[in-house]
């Protein structure tokens, strides 16, 4: 018997001191995966900076309204360049809220450089190579006009624009969005506001806003700009993405376009025929149920199927 309790009690001491053994490995096993899992994002995301042949210095934009409402658009972008050789550029916008991007430039130095576009899966996309040159800093300017741009609405026509983009391969250390109206709107710009990364958003004058994001951008992080101004003040007409997206806002719009008369002479038709409707039947109790009857002229009795009238007394 004590043979027996010696060897049941060493057994369950080694079983719950292997269970603790177990439960420690796997702690340490999971410890072990999230550590190689962040240096494996660290080096992904370091992987993408040393294989990139530039680095990114600085990108202002700059957005002008133009009477139209088209947008006038141009980026300044800076660059530490890593490399020796030409290099190859590419500027991807997005067409989910656009109706039309024309007069593509880039220039360097004032010098006008050869300039591809193209259409892909929904994205204007903008190439150019830069020609042989010494590593150092290096700016290109991008201009291009953004048509059907301006979401229309009821309660004031909207401006909204992704500025500092996200398609970067690097972190965006510095980074600026000008956006000016016209100057019929000087001191009518209703409301203004950014989204994305954080940002200082003030206005400059009665008709120039600025944002500056607070902190560097990383490689997918964006600034989207935004400001409202009266409706109607622009000759737009709703641009074609936007057409069966906003229905409900759309609705009010057609109605207030019909004349007052037509609605008042549609609403006197339907209530003569609701009435003309009610009237014209006749509930009669016959062994506790309701029969719709109609009524003889000649006899003055009800008879099913004919329109029902008052008796001829």
């Amino acid at each position: 018997m004590r043979l027996h309790f010696f060897m049941q009690s060493y057994l369950t001491k080694h079983m719950a001191v292997s269970r603790k053994e177990n439960q420690m490995q796997r702690a340490v096993r999971i410890w072990l995966c999230f550590l190689a899992l962040a240096c494996g994002l660290g080096a992904v995301h370091a992987g993408r900076a040393a294989g990139t042949e530039y680095l990114w210095r600085t990108l202002n934009v700059e957005i002008e309204l133009a009477s139209s409402g088209d947008l006038l658009i141009t980026e300044t972008q800076s660059y530490d360049v890593t490399g020796q050789k030409a290099l190859q550029l590419q500027r991807t916008i997005p067409l989910t809220n656009v109706d039309r991007i024309s007069k593509v430039e880039v220039f360097e130095n004032e010098q006008a450089l050869a300039v591809k576009t193209g259409i892909k899966d929904e994205h204007f996309h903008i190439r150019w190579r830069a020609p042989h040159q010494k590593a150092e800093a290096r700016t290109f300017t991008v201009r291009y006009r953004v048509q059907g741009a301006i979401r229309v609405h009821p309660g004031g026509d909207q401006i909204v624009w992704t500025a500092l983009f996200g398609d970067r391969e690097t972190p965006l250390p510095k980074g600026a969005v000008t956006l000016r109206m016209p100057s019929d709107l000087a001191g009518e710009i209703q409301h203004w506001q950014s989204y994305g990364a954080p940002a200082a958003v003030r206005q400059l004058d009665a008709r120039t806003l600025s944002f500056v994001p607070s902190a560097p951008l990383q490689p997918d992080e964006t600034l989207k700009v935004k400001a409202v101004i009266p409706h109607g003040r622009l000759d737009v007409t709703m641009p074609k993405w936007q057409q069966g997206v906003d229905v409900p806002y759309v609705l009010p719009g057609l109605l207030g376009q019909i004349d007052a008369a037509v609605l008042i002479v549609v609403g006197i038709g339907l209530f003569a025929c609701l009435y003309y409707a009610i009237s014209s039947t006749v509930y009669a109790e016959d062994n506790e149920t309701a029969t719709t009857m109609g009524l003889d002229r000649d006899t003055g009795t009800y008879r099913p199927g004919d329109r029902a009238r008052p008796p001829p007394y």
